[in-house]
């Protein structure tokens, strides 16, 4: 067969027959042992730290520290074994991809090793093929360890590192010539966007090619389909495996008020016979970052209204479900938030699949935090996680920056600061240029006095907590020296919030002390109202992340409500409850019409609350008050922050119905009501 006629050939082919790759889930039953412990089966997805993970200690000492490096909860290797369900078939090459295990892992195939992964948040993809017997009799054995590893990241945190084969795990068959899914297990298929105007788009599509014989021929067919799935463009990259594409008229991916998506598909012949086929997306947009107008995406400037997530879930820890994560994008959703920090560490990719039809635009971080160290073994990890983290994500057009590092100021041992950690970084951040030219690089500082840190990446961002760690609320009102330090990179807050328990109430509320178990409601939500006002005012931040989207286990956390929980999110661990501050957000952030009284969980009040001032966040028109039937008053919505306040409203002994109307047009209204009860003097 002639190199010419092959192509041809292969084009026919194609439009008749697409793949012959089949992708068969693992997930399911295993069995399970921790270290000498009696085996038992479990459900991968699965951790053993769903428990110890987050009750924490409860010394009273107030104690945040870090909680990667905690013994507190159990660590150490658990050892996850069970059948592959399928009889390997000549001609057949077979491969093994876990989506993520914690922090160590090794896969063996019949008691040989197929590879070894260092990190837990990025996938790892290894060829079985050979390793293999005929018939239904193999074994599959994941060893993980979550065991502190002065070598790997991250070394330091606030959080829980749950153990376990916590996220996916697959058997992908495929035939003898395939589109790579070994290479960094990333998809194969890299997706760069070269430049956009009106006119047209230029996107290069680069493929990956894995074959056992070096010299068989082989063709690739890379075709772009709109959101209604017409074809775009077709081309045949013959044996450049590099194809290049002018769209014209594209239809731009614009953030939440469109995310449009196209489909890019790549379909693979080979004169062997082999067929495979891998589709990605491909969101078309220009994303830049201005000191002056804040976040730019396809030529509009605004500061991106985001929150933080971490991973984890009450009574499942890591080993979170496609529904789980699917719920937690749709409460940013409904909160109207726009940007979203996968904080600390890369998410599992269907958080990034989400983001993408969702529009938020995400920061998504290398999780070097808080401790970098300049030993050949740091370095090498810390680049592998991040050349992982790129090319297994680097297609998803949601995510559009990376992240080097977080709060690393926090290194505290003669060991850490005597490391290079300026030029470790400079080289991290030198690398994912390298990797991916086309996004900015950010992070998140907590000292803001050092610029030779601050300055290595692209742009800053600073972790600030005006009205919890120290000072008054207010805090943001006037950050013009900050705008002026880092007058080149631009200036955003990667973190603000406070602490919140929904069982603890005061009225008139004070600010707490961070470290002790006394966290109202009332607080999180008259800090936030001041946070935010400050941020409106300065309009030239590129973002404002709040600290943080939902509760999240750190084992070592000893203060509110719950030991082992970090309570600075909108929503409480197990996504049932919104906390007041979600719906202040939501007033402000949201323009579906809503009405919500705060401190409605404060239903039992002591006697001298009988006189108090009731609010309300609302983003109608206006809004009316009923005391017990009674008309207390209409309030105008102010535009600046949406909270309404009823002064002074006189309750009576036991029982008192609230209720707020918000008008919204003309014979069409919202309404809120809730019941407090004012306990009788003794």
């Amino acid at each position: 067969m002639t190199q010419k006629l092959f192509p041809l050939i292969c084009f026919f082919i194609l439009s008749v027959t697409v793949s012959a790759r089949e992708i068969i889930s693992l997930n399911g039953k295993w069995q399970f042992n921790f270290e000498s412990q009696p085996a038992a089966y479990v459900t991968v997805p699965h951790t053993w730290n769903i428990n110890d993970g987050c009750t924490g200690p409860r010394s009273g000492t107030g104690n945040s520290g870090s909680s990667v490096a905690s013994n507190v909860y159990k660590r150490g290797t658990g050892t996850y074994t069970r059948n592959i369900p399928i009889a390997p078939k000549s001609g057949k090459r077979y491969f093994i991809r876990g989506e993520g295990a914690s922090i160590v892992s090794e896969v063996l195939i019949n008691g040989r090793s197929a590879g070894t992964h260092k990190g837990a948040f990025t996938a790892f993809c290894y060829e079985i093929t050979d390793l293999l017997k005929n018939g239904k009799n193999n074994t599959i054995t994941v060893i993980t360890d979550n065991t502190y590893n002065d070598d790997v990241l991250p070394l330091a945190g606030d959080f829980t590192m749950f153990g376990g084969l916590y996220r996916s795990i697959e058997l992908i068959e495929t035939d003898n010539v395939c589109i790579d899914p070994v290479y960094y297990a990333s998809p194969g298929v890299f997706i760069t966007q070269k430049s956009i105007s009106k006119r047209t788009a230029k996107v290069d599509v680069a493929v990956r090619i894995n074959k056992k014989k070096r010299h068989t021929e082989t063709s690739v067919t890379v075709t772009i389909k709109d959101a209604e799935g017409h074809i775009v463009e077709m081309k045949n990259t013959g044996r450049d495996l590099i194809a290049d594409f002018n769209i014209k008229n594209p239809k731009l991916w614009n953030g939440r008020k469109g995310p449009y998506l196209y489909t890019v598909e790549i379909a693979l012949t080979a004169e062997d016979g082999s067929r495979d086929y891998v589709e990605q997306p491909l969101g078309l947009r220009e994303f830049e970052i201005s000191a002056k107008q804040g976040a730019i995406l396809n030529g509009r400037a605004w500061t991106l209204h985001g929150v933080n997530r971490h991973q984890d879930y009450s009574e499942k820890g890591w080993a979170v479900s496609e529904i789980d994560e699917k719920r937690d994008i749709y409460m940013m959703l409904e909160m109207g938030a726009d940007a979203l920090r996968t904080a600390h560490y890369p998410q599992s990719e269907n958080i990034y699949d989400l983001c993408d039809k969702a529009g938020l635009i995400v920061w998504s971080e290398v999780p070097a935090v808080q401790i970098v160290r300049d030993s050949k073994q740091f370095k090498e990890n810390m680049l592998l996680q991040a050349k992982e983290m790129i090319l297994q994500l680097g297609n998803h057009p949601s995510i559009c920056m990376w992240g080097i590092f977080n709060e690393i100021f926090h290194q505290t041992t003669a060991k850490d600061r005597e490391s290079d950690m300026i030029g470790v970084l400079k080289e991290l951040n030198d690398e994912i240029h390298d990797l991916d030219p086309s996004r900015p690089t950010v992070a998140a500082t907590n000292d803001l006095s050092n610029t030779e840190l601050n300055n290595i990446p692209d742009h800053i961002a600073a972790n600030m907590y005006p009205g919890w760690y120290g000072g008054s609320p207010d805090g943001f009102d006037n950050l013009n020296d900050l705008f002026k330090k880092y007058s080149k990179q631009g200036f955003a807050i990667s973190e603000y919030g406070h602490g919140a328990d929904i069982s603890c109430h005061e009225y008139p509320v004070k600010p707490p002390v961070p470290t002790s178990v006394h966290h109202p409601e009332e607080w999180q939500t008259e800090a936030h109202e001041r946070n935010y006002k400050g941020i409106k005012k300065n309009r030239k931040l590129w973002g404002a992340f709040i600290w943080n989207m939902f509760d999240f286990a750190s084992a070592e956390r000893d203060e509110g409500a719950r030991p082992g929980i970090n309570d600075k999110g909108l929503v409480t661990y197990d996504r049932k409850t919104r906390k007041d501050a979600f719906y202040f957000y939501k007033a402000n952030w949201n323009i579906e019409p809503m009405v919500h009284i705060t401190s409605k969980r404060y239903a039992r009040r002591p006697e001298e609350q009988k006189k108090i001032d009731i609010k309300a966040y609302a983003n109608t028109r206006n809004a009316e008050l009923f005391v017990n039937g009674k008309r207390i008053g209409k309030r105008k919505n102010p535009d600046d922050l949406h909270v309404l306040i009823w002064k002074n409203v006189s309750l009576r002994q036991g029982d008192n119905a609230i209720r707020v109307i918000g008008y919204i047009q003309e014979g069409n209204s919202i309404d809120d009501i809730c019941t407090w009860h004012i306990e009788e003097e003794d």
